[in-house]
């Protein structure tokens, strides 16, 4: 067939009919030609040619995976920051406040003591580490603290007769840690003090536990 053979040269009409044929479709290969722009391309520079191009777009998509990869992770750790943040900050907000309590003694003398639904505070509750304890009028004075050993409590005795015992209180409380309003009280436990205040509107306090800690009393 006429034009079948093409010549080693690149040059005949055989040839520049097979190039224009098998011409790189996808860019960036562009028809043959020479790389000084005269005359048509030899076979084997433009098969060279195309695939320096080839290998020159994949190593750009290679390098643009990676870099969207990078920042995949990136935007994991981003994420992952957050919900830490947000696990921190929802753990601080569920913190239990201190709370106020009144004794009724409904149950027992012992301050920890509770039967079914009732204790012997009208909270319905025991006394937690840095509640408020308040002591009105009641039939049962002589009681007993049997909560956590060094618990910190403000202590407040708005009438006289009661005598507590038992485990040791720290008093380390923001303002005034036991005050009294009248009559006598006698607390017969340890006593941790911590910067406390003791204000004895009326009556008696009388302190008869062992008395610790770093600072002094002020009354």
């Amino acid at each position: 067939m006429k034009n079948s053979r093409f010549p080693r040269d690149g040059v005949g009409n055989g040839y520049s009919t097979f190039l224009k044929a098998r011409s790189c479709s996808a860019a960036p290969c562009a028809p043959p030609g020479r790389i000084d722009g005269v005359g048509p391309m030899a076979l084997s520079q433009w098969i060279k040619e195309c695939s320096s191009l080839l290998k020159s777009s994949s190593s750009r998509s290679s390098r643009r995976r990676a870099s969207l990869g990078r920042s995949r992770r990136h935007q994991s750790v981003e994420l992952s920051h957050a919900r830490k943040i947000r696990s921190f900050s929802e753990s601080l907000e569920q913190r239990v406040l201190p709370a106020n309590l009144a004794w009724v003694g409904d149950v027992s003398p012992q301050w920890n003591d509770t039967s079914g639904a009732v204790s012997n505070w009208n909270t319905a509750t025991v006394p937690q580490d840095g509640d408020a304890l308040a002591f009105p009028a009641t039939s049962s004075t002589m009681l007993v603290n049997n909560t956590s050993a060094e618990n910190s409590y403000t202590l407040t005795f708005l009438s006289g007769g009661y005598s507590i015992s038992g485990n040791s209180i720290r008093l380390n409380n923001v303002g005034t840690d036991v005050s009294n309003a009248t009559g006598t009280t006698t607390l017969q436990l340890p006593l941790i003090v911590e910067a406390s205040t003791f204000d004895v509107t009326a009556g008696l306090l009388d302190v008869q536990g062992p008395v610790s800690g770093t600072l002094g009393l002020t009354k």
